[in-house]
């Protein structure tokens, strides 16, 4: 088992390193690629690293996260990787770097509190808040669970409404916060270190937008009146939570790496 110490947050690769981001999803591996494409490092995702170990398609990737921080999911992604490759018979396992993430909103000041079961229909997504809630008591709402949160909300609409009840059970705040932690683990010495981005928005007045998914219909980044939905990818990207955390690890890095790797195979595709 690695014990995946942290270390500081200045982080130094080997010359021949192999960067893995732990994602399938083909947004937020654009916004990987579109950064780290001018590393002069291999760069590949989940399916590519499952073609060298000789896994079968979606072997990694899926796992619980029942962490109380960011750090915590964005480290046990991390490690369910690594340990898979170090388990693997591929040569050169120290070259790899194993790159998680994890994000969340926080909605004003709301924070999880339990709730009582008496004030539950018991359908599946009430009763998947009432076990999250007792777990996350005094934490920032949604916060680490905010995929489950929006996942049993379904639609858009009802994305909007849970936020709007929590901020009008929190003193009408509109303010929101967006953010990424990524967990970055050298191979070579089994380290952690954590690159941290937020942006700030709010909740619009209603969801708006036709691009998307889930609270990108809900806010508007501040100093913007468009929420991220009616935005481009372009930008969207350009001010997104993830690409600040990546721009913290690529500044961790300079100078232990060399000219743009333009053989990189794409991570999208």
């Amino acid at each position: 088992m690695l014990n995946a110490p942290v270390h500081p947050q200045t982080l130094w690769l080997p010359p021949k390193s192999k960067l893995v981001v732990g994602s399938r999803n083909p947004d937020k591996l654009l916004e990987y690629g579109d950064l780290l494409g001018e590393l002069n490092f291999e760069i590949m995702n989940l399916k590519q690293l499952e073609i060298i170990l000789g896994l079968p398609d979606h072997t990694l990737g899926d796992v619980p996260e029942p962490g109380l921080t960011y750090e915590e999911n964005a480290r046990i992604k991390n490690l369910a990787i690594a340990e898979a490759i170090m388990k693997s018979s591929i040569p050169n396992k120290e070259e790899y770097v194993i790159l998680t993430d994890d994000s969340g909103i926080e909605a004003g000041q709301a924070k999880w509190s339990r709730l009582s079961p008496d004030d539950l229909r018991k359908s599946d997504a009430e009763l998947l808040l009432e076990r999250k809630s007792d777990r996350l008591h005094g934490l920032p709402y949604p916060g680490v669970d905010t995929a489950y949160v929006e996942k049993a909300a379904g639609p858009t609409e009802n994305i909007h409404a849970c936020y709007q009840a929590a901020i009008e059970a929190n003193g009408g705040d509109r303010s929101m916060r967006a953010i990424t932690v990524i967990a970055a683990m050298t191979l070579s010495d089994e380290n952690v270190r954590y690159f941290r981005g937020e942006v700030r928005e709010r909740l619009a007045e209603q969801s708006r937008g036709t691009t998307g998914f889930g609270y990108d219909f809900c806010f508007e980044p501040n100093g913007s009146d468009k929420t991220y939905a009616e935005m481009s990818k372009a930008e969207k990207l350009r001010i997104s939570e993830r690409r600040l955390a990546l721009t913290a690890l690529i500044d961790s890095l300079r100078g232990s790496y060399g000219p743009p790797n333009r053989g990189a195979v794409p991570l999208v595709g």
